[in-house]
């Protein structure tokens, strides 16, 4: 499957959705399923239907887990 506008246009949404809810690690809008992924974060995964759409690496600012200081990574 290749990446569409759709998936970027999603991408994008929960982005946006991930940094207003910094705890939270799931977004869908009922066609798309993102996670938000990785060590710091800062990963989004996407699915459609239980098929991945692609892993943006990167993507979000680092952020450490609650009660984890930077220096326990």
């Amino acid at each position: 499957m290749q990446i569409n506008q759709r998936h970027l246009d999603f991408l994008q949404e929960s982005r946006e959705h991930f940094s207003k809810e910094i705890t939270c690690h799931t977004y869908n809008n009922g066609e798309f399923i993102a996670l938000r992924r990785g060590l710091d974060r800062d990963c989004v995964q996407i699915f459609i239907l239980g098929e991945e759409i692609g892993f943006f690496a990167q993507m979000m600012d680092k952020s450490k887990l609650p009660g984890e200081s930077a220096y326990e990574r």
